[in-house]
């Protein structure tokens, strides 16, 4: 199943990443792909330590379609190789974990993703979040030419052109007003297809824990997904 589950994966590009390996002389990551397990989707807990070498430098759980792995483990690890973890969070918006921190906020920096498809959109474009001021500050440079400070010209770093509009700023504001709405709007449609599929049985759905997580696609598994499209 765990194979069937990774190929399905595959094919929609989305695949957990366990590490970025820095290659010394340019200075450029390369991803340590590890398998999903069949709960999540998510990357396999028991696998990680495997993949990592000297040269790994960060842990990235990808929290697909707003699930998430064991996030505790995840730390545990990274704790005892002394690595970063940054989170994937994509898809998660409006997703929390069991103990009811958003998805996202527990590893050093976590992605979201604003894209049209998304649970909220600002067209294209997403966000950053981390709770480290100064790793903060080196993001804000780094999206901003290098600049130091905002309203001067002083480019003493690295940098480039990644900034956020001021129109998707606001729609992207006025989108997350809305953002309680389309979280119980997400579970509802959700609820309506494992209702009027219940009764084929060439189509499992994933448990997804509603209470805590936001369903951002949905998701099924198909044994045999190519006879049952014909």
């Amino acid at each position: 199943m765990l194979n069937r589950i990774k190929n399905k994966l595959l094919r929609q590009l989305r695949i957990s990443e366990v590490s970025i390996n820095i290659d010394k002389s340019n200075k450029i990551g390369h991803p340590v792909f590890v398998d999903v397990e069949p709960r999540s989707y998510s990357i396999d807990i028991e696998k990680i330590e495997n993949a990592i070498n000297e040269k790994t430098k960060a842990i990235m759980p990808v929290h697909i379609y707003g699930q998430c792995t064991d996030m505790d483990s995840i730390l545990a690890i990274a704790r005892k190789y002394n690595l970063k973890v940054i989170e994937d969070s994509a898809q998660a918006l409006g997703s929390f974990y069991p103990d009811n921190r958003h998805m996202g906020t527990v590893g050093k920096v976590g992605s979201f993703s604003f894209s049209s498809p998304k649970v909220i959109s600002t067209g294209q474009g997403g966000a950053l979040v981390t709770n480290d001021d100064k790793f903060a500050y080196k993001l804000r440079r780094l999206k901003d030419f290098g600049r130091s400070g905002g309203g001067n010209d002083i480019h003493d770093s690295v940098g480039y052109n990644f900034k956020f509009t001021d129109i998707q700023a606001v729609i992207g504001i006025e989108q997350m007003k809305k953002l309680k709405w389309r979280i119980a709007r997400k579970k509802e449609i959700l609820a309506k297809y494992i209702n009027n599929l219940k009764d084929v049985h060439q189509v499992k759905f994933f448990n997804q824990d509603l209470k805590h997580t936001t369903p951002w696609f949905i998701d099924v598994f198909a044994e045999n997904r190519d006879r049952l499209s014909s």
